[in-house]
């Protein structure tokens, strides 16, 4: 009787032990996922129900959003729940929503996961699915932006000589850091990896007035055009934009020089993917210490800016328009939504719609060549801030 009982402790302990061990190799687990930032933005593949998809890794999303392709092709469940939403352009409304019974990045699996549909552009023609910081909190991830490798793991990444740290506090699930920028203290900047640009500031907001003041006040350029940014309710119409670059960025007291920002009216104080991946090689996002590491690119090896767009065209009704024009400095005389017969030798008609435009224009917009209606030639270049 006593060693029935001596050997199910035995077998309890064993089974305990091999639990505890099997818990444990899976926090130490560390998964290697190649990544692309072709167009941008940081995308990999993930699976939804199973079936691959490219996620866009998005730390600006508080909630995962799929189009109506996803869906399909993903076979997410429908819902009748709608879920209020809110979009890059502070425009708020209430949206339908999905449900994904199986989400997986590498060998981690999550369940239900609550997504908002949206047939953004960006994403239908894209074909990407927006993995948000819900989910990407639940992780820790190190990024090496030369090798275009993600790192993933549930336990925290060991830090490395030469990083800065920056604490990270969760405003609607969305990770912000303190800093300054110019020398003017700075809170919850969002650290934005959807948004694919550099830095954007809010002119119409009492700090981001201070900003541009100092800025110009210490001799620093502004130029000035009419553009708009697409966000998951839709692309207004444009407004006034300023570009700058900002002499200093300060974070986790390592200064930044030379950053290109762009100032509007309907945003918020963030930092976007092209941030990290040209003043970073290296960055580890450990939300279990609520410690996000930087390991800066050193000053005589980064990438120079190449300047603020003078132009920019889209395809609406099957013509080609301007969408967006600096204001100042061009040389040109275009008007917005002025029809234009082609732009780099293409017409509309070498085009089977929005998307394929989309795709096509998401690579080759650095120097343009557009051609008015009444034929005039007209060469585009980047604006260079001095």
């Amino acid at each position: 009787m006593k060693k029935n009982v001596v050997r199910r402790w035995l077998l309890c302990i064993c089974c305990f032990a091999g639990i505890a061990s099997e818990s444990m190799a899976q926090q130490r687990r560390t998964d290697t996922i190649p990544f692309s930032l072709e167009t941008g933005l940081l995308v990999f593949k993930g699976k939804l129900n199973g079936h691959a998809i490219d996620f866009l890794f998005d730390t600006g999303a508080g909630m995962a959003v799929a189009t109506a392709g996803i869906r399909d092709s993903a076979e997410l469940k429908s819902s009748r729940k709608e879920v209020q939403a809110h979009d890059a352009n502070q425009q708020t409304k209430r949206l339908q929503s999905v449900v994904a019974e199986t989400l997986q990045v590498g060998s981690f699996d999550f369940k239900n996961i609550r997504c908002v549909m949206a047939d953004m552009p960006l994403l239908r023609c894209m074909q990407l699915f927006v993995l948000s910081a819900d989910v990407i909190r639940q992780l820790n991830w190190q990024i090496d932006f030369e090798r275009r490798q993600l790192y993933v793991s549930q336990a925290a990444f060991p830090v490395e000589e030469g990083m800065i740290t920056c604490p990270v506090r969760y405003v609607k699930e969305r990770p912000c850091v303190n800093g300054a920028i110019i020398g003017l203290p700075v809170q919850d900047v969002l650290i934005d990896m959807g948004y694919k640009n550099v830095c954007t500031f809010p002119v119409a907001a009492e700090k981001g007035t201070q900003l541009l003041t100092r800025y110009q006040e210490s001799g620093g350029q502004v130029q000035y055009s009419l553009a708009a940014s697409m966000g998951i309710m839709g692309t207004p119409r444009p407004d006034t934009v300023a570009t700058v670059r900002f002499q200093e960025l300060q974070l986790g007291g390592h200064t930044f020089y030379q950053v290109p920002a762009t100032g509007k009216k309907n945003t918020t104080l963030k930092l976007g993917v092209r941030f990290f991946s040209t003043f970073c090689t290296r960055m580890i996002l450990n939300h279990a210490q609520s410690n996000y590491y930087l390991l800066p690119v050193p000053e005589n090896k980064r990438s120079t800016w190449e300047g603020a767009e003078m132009v920019t065209v889209g395809l609406k009704e099957s013509q080609l328009v301007i969408t967006g024009k600096a204001l100042e400095g061009t040389g040109h005389t275009f008007e917005l939504d002025e029809v234009v017969s082609a732009v780099n030798g293409k017409t509309a008609a070498d085009f089977s719609g929005e998307c394929d435009f989309f795709r096509w224009y998401n690579y080759v917009r650095k120097d343009l060549t557009i051609q008015r209606t009444n034929g005039q030639q007209v060469q585009i270049t980047k604006i260079k801030l001095p």
